[in-house]
């Protein structure tokens, strides 16, 4: 079945209904999330960790309709997503700012049922230099234990470099058979593009 992934964009603004601002990734059957990686190659080696993660972001994907529970009235700013199969994502975002820099933290914790599948943060950074604006995205993923999966940055010409742990940082590639989203996803959903949710009671 076509799965979509939401991706936050390099520059995070305030977080809007379920489904705005996804990209759309490479498609998979997720009764079959295995790629053929080359782990031949010591590019597509340094990202096996990708596989681990890839399997527990699609295997903790929302399906059917969504339900939407947004706090914004002060920050931190929080949104609650239910899906009808029973996945359930809290998103938290934080934003600092000074006179030459801003930041800003986006928090994924993603449930099937009442266990914690994952969790995945975004650290937004702009600074303005005499060269200009300097920006990226860190990222990482934990497992429901805290342990860190992997960790990834995106530059401002969209390049995302991954790190296994005790690995090299390495530029990702689509060649190596890993779905993107494992790299700089923030959840996958079932369908072909993200549902939009209708506002209603949720809570994670």
């Amino acid at each position: 079945m076509p799965e979509s992934v939401y991706r936050p964009g390099l520059v995070l603004l305030l977080m809007v209904a379920c489904g705005g601002g996804s990209n759309s990734s490479p498609r998979k059957d997720a009764s079959n999330p295995t790629p053929g990686a080359d782990a031949a190659t010591s590019a597509c080696a340094n990202l096996a960790c990708l596989q681990q993660v890839e399997d527990l972001m699609f295997g903790c994907a929302g399906g059917g309709t969504c339900v939407e529970q947004q706090d914004s009235t002060a920050l931190p700013i929080t949104t609650n997503e239910c899906f009808d199969n029973g996945v359930r994502i809290l998103a938290t975002e934080m934003i600092s700012s000074a006179v030459t820099s801003s930041s800003t933290t986006l928090a994924y914790k993603v449930k099937k049922g009442d266990a914690l599948c994952f969790t995945r943060t975004f650290v937004s950074s702009q600074s303005y230099t005499d060269g200009g604006l300097v920006s990226g995205i860190d990222i990482t993923l934990e497992d429901a234990s805290g342990t860190t999966l992997v960790t990834a940055s995106e530059d401002s010409n969209n390049v995302v470099t991954v790190t296994c742990p005790g690995g090299q940082p390495t530029v990702f590639v689509d060649s190596c058979g890993y779905d993107s989203s494992a790299a700089n996803g923030a959840y996958v959903t079932l369908g072909a593009t993200p549902p939009t949710c209708t506002q209603g009671s949720c809570s994670f």
